[in-house]
């Protein structure tokens, strides 16, 4: 589907009025937030405003803060703890999952975190069943034919995506039996880069610390 811009450009105008420090402003904008927030494509609308270029760094960190939060609230009614109507449509679902693994490849770390974030918040509920494919394609990335191509935001995304499914309770049992045989053979080579700070620059050498690190902290989060 293609990208409302007038939509996006309702939500950008109140959350912009939400931010301001006058009540007159800020109060109004809220009631409005929460009306739009019930409506069919508004979680899709934060999703396009949280990957878009157009839209400054703290806007767009501002949509993906909001669009967590309705994911947590609206995602699944039979799985979500604090569940409040009305749930994600199918298709709007499908749209969003389908754009948010874009933004692991962006240069802004907060925005890489922001959808990494959303992303593992989703999975918990719908990995594997209802996002089939999804480990894998972070595997495939992973692997050591595409990793060369990959730039440095990219390898950071993908890999703090998969820390934040498997860290704490949000992986069950189940999920992790299927996952680790999945993850394991992506995750073996990246112990074995070496780092060799007389053939490397120091950027480069901060990365391969930080693959070995996030690599340790995801199989200890498959295994527990």
């Amino acid at each position: 589907k293609n990208i409302n811009i007038k939509k996006m450009q309702v939500v950008l105008n109140i959350l912009n009025a939400v931010s301001s420090h006058l009540d007159a402003i800020r109060i109004p904008a809220n009631e409005q937030l929460d009306i739009i927030s019930k409506q069919e494509g508004y979680a899709l609308t934060l999703t396009q405003i949280l990957l878009s270029e157009q839209v400054t760094v703290p806007m767009r960190q501002f949509a993906g803060v909001l669009l967590n939060r309705y994911v947590s609230t609206h995602w699944l009614r039979s799985h979500c703890p604090k569940f409040e109507e009305p749930e994600t449509s199918i298709n709007e679902k499908n749209e969003i999952k389908n754009l948010l693994p874009n933004g692991l490849k962006v240069e802004y770390s907060k925005i890489r975190k922001a959808v990494a974030i959303v992303i593992s918040t989703i999975a918990q509920w719908d990995w594997p069943e209802s996002w089939p494919g999804l480990i894998e394609f972070f595997c495939s990335t992973l692997s050591p034919t595409s990793f060369v191509h990959l730039s440095e935001s990219h390898i950071r995304g993908v890999l703090q995506t998969l820390d934040l499914f498997t860290r704490g309770d949000s992986l069950t049992d189940d999920q992790a039996k299927i996952l680790l045989p999945l993850i394991l053979p992506a995750l073996i080579p990246l112990f074995t880069i070496q780092n060799d700070p007389s053939n490397m620059n120091s950027s480069q050498s901060i990365l391969i610390d930080y693959i070995k690190v996030k690599s340790a902290s995801i199989l200890s989060g498959c295994l527990k």
